[in-house]
């Protein structure tokens, strides 16, 4: 978890997706469009809290991204975050 999941999405979804559509539409809108389709497809898990979380986790780590630039630092957040709600302070059954 800590060494393939948090960083292996932030490497697609900012190091590549938000990175494109900043080329593409501008930093701003960049930055929104990835947060955006980042919650979108957590919809299909069919839990609400899960597509607010990662709603406000996008809008959260593609600001990191866009004023850093560094996918490392997105990635370190991210893992960071999956440990502390996955295995230290879980939610639920």
């Amino acid at each position: 978890m800590l060494l393939v999941i948090g960083p292996g999405e932030e490497l697609i979804w900012r190091g590549f997706f938000q990175r494109r559509l900043f080329i593409i539409y501008g930093e701003f809108t960049g930055y929104i469009g990835a947060s955006l389709v980042y919650a979108a497809v957590h919809v299909f898990t069919g839990n609400i809290m899960l597509v607010l979380a990662a709603l406000t986790c996008g809008l959260f780590w593609g600001l990191i991204y866009w004023r850093t630039g560094s996918v490392l630092a997105v990635c370190f957040s991210h893992a960071l975050w999956d440990i502390l709600v996955f295995i230290m302070f879980p939610l639920g059954g």
